[in-house]
């Protein structure tokens, strides 16, 4: 009877696939994540989710709480490699974006995801936003003070130009300008043009 009860301990410590999810936790698993999961993120799933004592039950009628949405939209975060494939979390990035007035459609918070590793947010956002164009969006003639400082930045003013680049709205003409010191250092960062050319 030791000896049985041994092997089977043994089986299970030794055992480096996945946990054997119920099939109520596998289906609760499948609502949280809209994608195929490799091994190690089954696992690091099942186990948190395990942790949290939350029923899988709860999860699949939607009677969880606020507090149990967001732990497992935490546990999901942390275990999944692609955050696009959590619709909680594509949903939080639409939330965010309606704050700004703004909201993302899913394709672009999906973009915006994708893109997040590689660049900052607001860059992403910028390229992912599928009605603006970052170049001609508060172009020359949409704010009469940004314009007067692109006039004094055009007319050799390099300190107007720092202040342009300063004040402009991301993603727009009169950042563009600004950040090329009005075309006179096409490499620059921003902010560099009194500091370069005086």
């Amino acid at each position: 009877m030791l000896l049985g009860a041994v092997v089977v301990l043994a089986t299970a410590c030794g055992d480096d696939g996945p946990p054997e999810a119920t099939p109520e936790q596998a289906e609760a698993i499948g609502s949280l994540i809209d994608a195929e999961l490799t091994d190690n993120e089954q696992r690091c799933i099942l186990e948190e989710l395990i942790a949290t004592e939350i029923a899988p039950e709860a999860i699949l009628d939607g009677s969880i709480t606020g507090d149990q949405d967001a732990e497992l939209l935490a546990i999901a975060v942390s275990c999944v490699d692609d955050l696009a494939s959590v619709p909680a979390f594509v949903q939080s990035v639409i939330d965010a974006s309606a704050e700004t007035g703004e909201p993302f459609t899913e394709e672009e918070a999906i973009c915006v995801i994708g893109r997040m590793a590689d660049d900052d947010p607001v860059t992403a956002a910028a390229d992912c936003i599928e009605s603006a164009d970052p170049l001609t969006v508060d172009d020359y003639g949409d704010d009469p003070i940004l314009d007067l400082l692109w006039d004094a930045c055009d007319d050799g003013n390099n300190q107007a130009c720092d202040e342009l680049y300063r004040t402009a709205p991301l993603g727009s003409a009169y950042l563009e300008f600004a950040q090329t010191c009005a075309g006179r250092l096409p490499d620059s960062v921003g902010l560099r043009c009194f500091l370069d050319l005086g």
